[in-house]
């Protein structure tokens, strides 16, 4: 099974991801160890030895499968 490759030119560190989405590092380590609350999945990352990134495509999809659409709401 071939490997997919990844741009690293598009990489994001945990800081500058949690500018990105305008949260704190530490709710981006606690979603990395599956520990925020909710069904929510875990975004996306990539573990280089100790170095985490997110790679921002993989982010922005996971953001769009986050939407909520209130069919309620008039």
């Amino acid at each position: 099974m071939a490997k997919e490759e990844i741009d690293t030119t598009n990489c994001l560190t945990t800081a500058e991801l949690a500018l990105y989405l305008a949260v704190s590092e530490s709710k981006l380590r606690q979603s990395r160890m599956g520990k925020v609350c909710g069904k929510q999945a875990a975004i996306p990352f990539v573990r280089i030895g100790r170095t985490v990134r997110y790679v921002k495509k993989d982010v922005d999809r996971w953001l769009a499968e986050q939407s909520v659409h209130d069919l309620d709401r008039d």
